[in-house]
């Protein structure tokens, strides 16, 4: 049964004809491109029949074969869905369309219609049919063996769109013809991907900024991603050298992901996306903090504070806390431990505000060893008085090693936050 009758509709020095086609070993080139980076389509779902599904079900199944080309291929080009339509045929109106026709396709299953100058496509259509002379096409979102499969078809005319023809590979998507029940063509053969990216050449993938820019070293932060030419075809992401998990691409420009929990080291991080072996770092994108606050600074409230240096497991840590009137806190002027100027804590005038003075009801575990993956768990009561309401706390985390200039061998990034 063919997927694509092998017509094409070319518009050439202001004449439309019909061309027709002969299959040339693997890959073939229709010999039109787009001049753009993305064209916009629009979809009818008005397949019959509830193996078809329901119209978002049916556009679901469409957009999913229009992308296939640009996350799998790798290409810098893609179909953009912009919204369903009432059109029910073909014809050069401008606007790039997908619909099914209640008519007979002559031995088609779909076709791919486009409109092009100078080897430039200016717009296409694919028209869906219902049957070939007496066998009637059943269309579903997952085909029995009777039935046939909306999104493997669309791969195929989409496929068109871009700029292919027919294929003499078996397992190519652009092959021309499919049996019914096969969901194959969704998944692009290398002859296919080597096809389009004779068109269009390979999108390298690029990682612009994440967001939040940092979390807790015991990972679990999702983190949203924006860039370009993000793909989910064989896509991977590491933060800090560690893969993170569950990395999920929503398009081409955005993306989603968890940091690890298997962190050896805190501080600035690179952020590496890789997509089909090609790359893409964002420099010290990421932060794991060594000091977290669990909520929000509420008189009264106790405000769970996480300890994280996992290059440091089993070390003794402190933490410190200064306060502020809402400008510059204490701390500003000591945060490297490789500073002599950085006294041992027991002398230390900043420190005057820990667990042993001037309240250690207020502190809870803020001084001991951490745990063997470097981690330790505090608590701080945050006062009830009225005059607490607008101060600002400014909390860090001291790990102790003797063989540090000062006897510290980490003082962390402080975190402040205002009592409300």
């Amino acid at each position: 049964m063919k997927i694509n009758a092998i017509l094409t509709l070319a518009l050439a020095s202001g004449a439309l004809f019909v061309a027709h086609r002969e299959e040339v070993s693997a890959y073939s080139l229709t010999g039109i491109h787009w001049n753009s980076s993305a064209v916009s389509y629009v979809v009818n779902p008005n397949f019959p029949g509830a193996a078809a599904g329901t119209p978002t079900q049916q556009v679901a199944e469409v957009t999913a074969g229009a992308s296939a080309w640009h996350q799998q291929a790798q290409v810098p080009f893609d179909f953009n869905y912009t919204g369903t339509s009432s059109v029910a045929s073909v014809a050069y109106d401008g606007v790039n369309s997908v619909h099914y026709s209640p008519t007979d396709g002559n031995g088609a299953l779909a076709i791919c219609y486009w409109w092009s100058v100078g080897g430039v496509a200016l717009q296409f259509d694919i028209e869906y049919y219902a049957k070939d002379g007496l066998t009637n096409f059943v269309w579903a979102r997952n085909p029995t063996a009777s039935q046939f499969d909306i999104r493997s078809v669309a791969v195929h005319e989409f496929g068109h769109a871009l700029g292919l023809d027919h294929s003499a590979v078996p397992s190519a998507s652009m092959y021309p013809s499919v049996a019914a029940g096969s969901t194959a063509l969704r998944t692009l053969d290398a002859d296919d991907i080597s096809g389009a990216r004779a068109i269009y050449g390979v999108a390298t993938p690029s990682l612009g900024s994440v967001f939040p820019v940092s979390g807790s070293a015991v990972g679990g932060t999702t983190v949203t991603v924006t860039g370009s030419n993000l793909t989910s075809n064989a896509t991977t992401v590491t933060v800090g050298g560690i893969p993170a998990i569950d990395v999920t691409v929503l398009n081409s420009s955005t993306m989603t992901f968890v940091t690890p929990s298997a962190m050896t080291a805190t501080g600035p991080v690179n952020v590496v996306l890789t997509c089909n072996g090609l790359s893409s770092t964002l420099v010290n994108g990421f932060r794991f903090e060594e000091l977290t606050l669990g909520s929000a600074l509420v008189r009264g409230a106790v405000v769970p504070v996480a300890f994280n240096a996992p290059q440091y497991p089993g070390a003794y840590y402190q933490a410190v806390i200064s306060l502020s009137g809402g400008g510059d806190t204490l701390m500003g002027d000591y945060l490297d431990a490789n500073d002599m100027r950085v006294l041992p804590v027991a002398v230390d005038e900043l420190f005057m505000w820990n667990v042993l003075s001037p309240s250690p009801t207020w502190f809870t575990n803020f001084y001991g060893a951490l745990n063997g993956a470097g981690h330790a768990t505090g608590f701080f009561a945050v006062p009830t008085h009225p005059a607490v309401a607008g101060i600002g706390f400014r909390l860090a985390l001291c790990v102790y090693e003797e063989g540090a200039p000062s006897g510290i061998a980490l003082i962390s990034n402080g975190v402040s936050a205002t009592a409300q």
